[in-house]
């Protein structure tokens, strides 16, 4: 059904015949999809990082940092305080490369009676 036919009299006084079409309801009047915030989506598959790569880099930048540090306290531009900071990064980064070894034999599994 294209539309219906109705006398409509427009501005300056003509009349006639108009074909009217079907007005589209506003967009305030349409339904809108309800959000679902509490709806439980399956896990993602967890990611594949490999920890020491990751643990040696950060130490390494560290270290870079320490030595640009060294120099800055060498040079008088910084106060030596900030080679403390330094060494806790580097003794993190050590740990954590520990804590990465682990992690890495723990992800490969149980050894089998083969390998020992």
């Amino acid at each position: 059904m294209v539309g219906k036919l109705s006398h409509l009299t427009v501005k300056g006084g003509r009349s006639g015949l108009v074909q009217r079409t079907r007005r589209r309801r506003p967009a305030y009047d349409r339904a809108v999809p309800q959000p679902r915030f509490f709806e439980r989506r399956p896990n993602p598959p967890p990611a594949k990082v490999n920890a020491v790569t990751l643990t040696v880099t950060g130490t390494i930048v560290w270290a870079v940092a320490t030595a640009v540090v060294a120099v800055l306290i060498v040079t008088g531009a910084v106060d030596a305080a900030l080679l403390d900071v330094c060494f806790a990064g580097l003794a993190m980064g050590v740990l954590a490369i520990g804590w990465g070894f682990v992690h890495e034999r723990r992800a490969r599994g149980p050894r089998s009676e083969s390998a020992k």
